[in-house]
């Protein structure tokens, strides 16, 4: 992980948000955006709302694209969010629900057959500080298995759900990786992880990744594949320290000479098919 820029502006004036707030409402897709049914058998209405009526029903994975964002909204599993008339098999065209789509969906790259689409879950309260996500994984149109976990804040920061290959790590299809950006100093960051063995999504770790002023701290992975990796070997890094900038400097690299670790441990793990594991 050295030499990766450390931006330390990036924390203080945030990251391009995904979601955009409007009052209370979240507002996550564009018109021509095309994204993939997060649920299953999922309402497609002639009307906005709860109340309208029932066109059709569509599974998991149904790709559709976003035509126009309807000024009706509706607050599901605390979660407020508008309603999108969307074109889909063709030419019909509906509307669902915002939280019903995924916000990022992509394919395993051992097997194009499995999907994996990642969404808001829920809010255990209107005024609750953390939201749930999920991750449901889908094969032709079927709901193989689905995982909650707890978002870094709530559903209005930015996260992003991406599949890093399996990294050179045996008896792992795919690695996916949720980014949680902190966007001021002092706020929480950081990745969780999960490994898709070819049959089960497994959750691995969490891990954060924090700034306030010149004081930092984060954990990250080095895996096989990566330049300082091991063969078979997971090395968990736990870094924390201060950056020295001089006057009008804004950015360091991790092994710059301004960069002084108060904290840098290493733990080496296995991956045992369901867990990680300290290597002995």
């Amino acid at each position: 992980m050295k030499n990766i820029l450390f931006v330390l502006l990036f924390f203080i004036l945030g990251a391009p948000l995904m979601a955009q707030n409007y009052g209370d409402t979240l507002v996550l897709f564009e018109k021509k955006q095309v994204v993939y049914l997060f649920g299953d058998s999922i309402n497609v209405r002639k009307t906005p709302g709860t109340d309208g009526a029932v066109i059709t029903r569509l599974p998991i994975g149904t790709r559709v694209t976003i035509l126009e964002k309807s000024k009706e909204v509706s607050r599901i599993n605390n979660i407020l969010m508008p309603w999108y008339l969307v074109e889909f098999n063709g030419k019909q065209k509906g509307y669902i629900w915002g939280g019903k789509l995924a916000l990022n969906s992509f394919r395993s790259n051992k097997n194009p057959d499995i999907a994996f689409h990642f969404g808001i879950d829920k809010r255990s309260n209107e005024d609750g500080a953390y939201a749930e996500f999920q991750i449901r994984v889908e094969k032709n149109h079927k709901e193989l298995q689905r995982l909650n976990f707890q978002a870094f804040g709530t559903e209005y920061k930015r996260h992003v759900c991406s599949n890093i290959s399996n990294k050179g790590l045996s008896g792992v299809d795919d690695i996916l990786q949720v980014d949680g950006y902190g966007e001021f100093c002092g706020d929480d960051g950081g990745a969780v992880i999960f490994f898709w063995t070819g049959t089960e999504l497994i959750y691995v770790d969490r891990l954060s990744d924090s700034v306030d002023g010149a004081y930092f701290a984060r954990e990250f992975f080095v895996y096989p594949s990566d330049m300082q990796g091991e063969k078979e070997t997971v090395i968990k890094k736990l870094q924390a320290g201060e950056i020295l900038f001089e006057e009008g400097q804004n950015v360091a690299t991790w092994d710059s000479y301004n960069v002084v670790y108060e904290k840098d441990e290493t733990t080496r793990l296995r991956w045992d098919g369901k867990k990680l594991q300290p290597k002995k």
